[in-house]
C-alpha cells in the first residue's frame, strides 16, 4: 500500500517528491482516467508556485549574503584607515585623518542601515573618496587603495543581487509563503493522489500496479529520509 508522504518533509523535499511524481504520471500510460489527470493538473499549480517560491528564497539568501560580504569589507577599509591614524609619521597620520573625517560621519553604524540607506551612506563615502584631494590622501596609505577598491565592488555586488532580488519579489509577490504551499501540496498528495490510487490499484491492478509501485517508491524514498533525520537530531539532542 502506497504511504502518505510524512508532513515534516522540508519544503525542498516535498518540492522535489511533487516533481518526480508528475514526471512519472507523464511517463505512464494512463491517459484516459480524467479524475487522476485532474488530481496532477492541481499538483502541477502548487508544485510550479512552490518551486518559484523557493527560488525567491534562494535569492533572498543570496542578497544576505552579498550584504554579509560588502559589510565585511567596510569594516576591513574602516580599521586598516584607523590604524593609520596612530601611524608615527605626521604625514600618513594626517592623511589617515582626512579619509577618518569621512568615514566618521556615519561610522560603523552604516552596516546597520536597511539596504537601501546602506547603499545611499555607502555611495556617499565613495563619493567623497574619489575627489582628487581624497585621492592624494589615500595614496599615501598602503592597501588603502586596495581595500576601498573591494568595498566598491562588494557594493556592486551586492546591488546586482538586489536588483535580482527586487524584480524576483514583484513578480511572485500574490503567491503564498513556501510554508503553506507546502502543506496544501502535501494535502493534494496524501488525501486526493494517495487516496485515489489505493482503491484503483485493488480495482485494475493492471492499469494502474506500475505508476502506484513507482510513487509508492517516491513517497517512501523520501519518508526514509525524513526518519533517518529525525533519528539523528534525537541522537544529539539526548
Amino acid at each position: 500500500m502506497i504511504e502518505k508522504i510524512y508532513l515534516k518533509s522540508r519544503v525542498t523535499e516535498i518540492d522535489a517528491v511533487g516533481t518526480r511524481i508528475i514526471v512519472a504520471y507523464e511517463g505512464s500510460k494512463i491517459d484516459n482516467d480524467t479524475h487522476l489527470a485532474n488530481i496532477i493538473t492541481g499538483m502541477k499549480s502548487v508544485s510550479s508556485k512552490l518551486n518559484e517560491s523557493i527560488q525567491r528564497l534562494k535569492a533572498k539568501s543570496a542578497l544576505e549574503e552579498k550584504d554579509e560580504a560588502r559589510d565585511s569589507k567596510l569594516q576591513n577599509f574602516y580599521y586598516l584607515i584607523l590604524g593609520f591614524v596612530h601611524h608615527p609619521e605626521v604625514g600618513i597620520s594626517e592623511a589617515a585623518n582626512k579619509v577618518m573625517q569621512i568615514l566618521n560621519i556615519n561610522g560603523l553604524q552604516i552596516i546597520s542601515e536597511s539596504y537601501a540607506t546602506e547603499t545611499s551612506l555607502i555611495h556617499s563615502v565613495i563619493r567623497e573618496l574619489d575627489k582628487p584631494e581624497m585621492k592624494q590622501a589615500m595614496a599615501l596609505l598602503s592597501g588603502g587603495e586596495q581595500s576601498l577598491a573591494a568595498v566598491k565592488e562588494s557594493q556592486s555586488e551586492f546591488e546586482k543581487t538586489y536588483s535580482i532580488y527586487e524584480a524576483d519579489k514583484a513578480l511572485y509577490s500574490t503567491y503564498d509563503n513556501a510554508s503553506s504551499l507546502k502543506t496544501e501540496l502535501v494535502k493534494i498528495i496524501n488525501n486526493q493522489l494517495v487516496t485515489y490510487l489505493r482503491a484503483m490499484v485493488m480495482v485494475n491492478e493492471a492499469a494502474y500496479g506500475n505508476i502506484s509501485r513507482t510513487i509508492g517508491q517516491i513517497i517512501a524514498d523520501n519518508n526514509e529520509t525524513v526518519k533517518k533525520r529525525t533519528k539523528r537530531v534525537k541522537l544529539e539532542t539526548a
